[in-house]
């Protein structure tokens, strides 16, 4: 999901120089790492305390929270 987050708000550009901080890094794949973090950082998707989990799927209500969010973003 932050992949096709971060590419919907066009902010893939970022994703090679954000640094990603969660405790469960190592779990995701080094080529999304940055596109989570930019998730992250641009409160696209959240974290559990200090972990992604990066597995847990993506509940429908923060589905629609991205999507709202991704909105307030396209209006900037």
């Amino acid at each position: 999901a932050a992949v096709a987050l971060v590419k919907a708000a066009n902010l893939q550009s970022l994703a090679a120089s954000t640094p990603l901080t969660v405790t469960d890094a190592m779990q995701i794949p080094v080529e999304w790492r940055g596109y989570v973090a930019v998730a992250l950082q641009q409160n696209l998707l959240s974290t559990d305390g200090t972990n992604f989990a990066p597995s847990r799927p993506l509940t429908r209500i923060e589905l629609a929270q991205a999507m709202n969010k991704l909105n307030h973003l396209a209006i900037q």
